[in-house]
């Protein structure tokens, strides 16, 4: 009786192990970083911030102070398209499968769309 209550001790001992290092090794493993792209509607925002100041602002303002130091300039027709396909993408209707794939889907299912950093199209 006493032998096989050990063995069970030991192997219950080597698969808390196995856990333990196993979670050890998906916490340090690196996962590639993401874009998080999503169309945003400032005056709705303004309207739901906690803070007065920032609802009395006129919307140009709040604008200028959300998006400081945040914003990347770019122009040509490419950039029109990618636009267009994320804000259609936003609303539900993707333009194909490979942009239905980029959004959230599940618990937090939104208008949100990610691309990985290393990705070219």
């Amino acid at each position: 009786m006493g032998s096989k209550t050990g063995l069970v001790e030991i192997v219950r001992r080597v698969l808390a192990c196995a856990c333990l290092a196993g979670a050890a090794v998906t916490f340090l493993t690196p996962v590639s970083a993401l874009i998080k792209v999503a169309p945003v509607d400032f005056a709705d925002r303004q309207e739901r911030e906690l803070f007065a100041d920032e609802r009395r602002l006129p919307l140009a303002d709040y604008i200028a102070n959300e998006t400081k130091e945040r914003l990347v300039s770019v122009q040509g027709s490419e950039w029109q398209s990618f636009f267009e396909a994320v804000n259609a993408t936003s609303s539900g209707q993707p333009p194909n499968v490979a942009w239905k794939e980029r959004r959230i889907q599940g618990w937090d299912s939104g208008d949100s769309v990610f691309f990985r950093l290393d990705e070219r199209r």
